[in-house]
């Protein structure tokens, strides 16, 4: 390797103790032996929460674990998040998509696109707009609005569907693996009781 190369990265692994009982023939002896352990799942920042939960009121299309599932697939739950394309905070929100959809959630007078309180519940009024707008394109109408949150309603339009961008197709994808690891917040908070 030269020394204009770089290392190749290696991937950090995770291991468990899991002790093990060898039975011997003088008696028993215990060993420990190392497990590699399989990648975690993402978790919902605590503080996000009842912003995630609230949001999820705003119409049927939407709830908190695909919320949640947007979230992290846009920016890893970053608010200060920025993209190469100059798509903005929490929710990835480019400058024209904010001045149309944001809101200023925790009601300072300002409307911050990197301001979880504001960003969120946007997020969840411009995919209620987004289900709106290709509620009459056939297929998954849940897949159909998360590929216009990606590509834009006029691609969903256009292709009848999720269009045929490896971009959007994988998007669409990981968001829904990811709100299934998020449907522990679909469940009413402890204390309240479901509608």
């Amino acid at each position: 390797m030269s020394s204009t190369e770089s290392a190749p990265k290696r991937r950090r692994r995770g291991w468990v103790a899991v002790p093990v009982a060898l039975v011997v023939l003088a008696g028993a002896v215990v060993t420990v032996v190392l497990v590699e352990r399989g990648p975690s799942k993402p978790t919902v920042p605590a503080a996000l929460v009842p912003l995630i939960r609230a949001a999820a009121k705003t119409c049927p299309a939407v709830s908190p674990s695909l919320i949640a599932g947007q979230l992290y697939t846009e920016s890893r739950f970053n608010a200060k998040a920025v993209s190469s394309a100059g798509a903005q905070g929490i929710a990835q929100f480019t400058p024209e998509t904010w001045s149309e959809f944001g809101v200023d959630g925790n009601g300072d007078g300002v409307k911050d696109v990197f301001e979880p309180a504001d960003a969120i519940p946007a997020q969840a009024r411009y995919d209620c707009y987004l289900a709106r707008q290709t509620a009459t394109v056939p297929g998954d109408a849940t897949r159909n609005m998360l590929a216009a949150y990606n590509a834009g309603p006029g691609a969903v339009a256009k292709h009848q569907g999720v269009p045929p961008y490896q971009e959007t197709q994988g998007y669409v994808t990981k968001v829904e693996r990811y709100a299934a690891d998020f449907r522990y917040l679909d469940a009413a908070p402890s204390g309240t009781s479901s509608p």
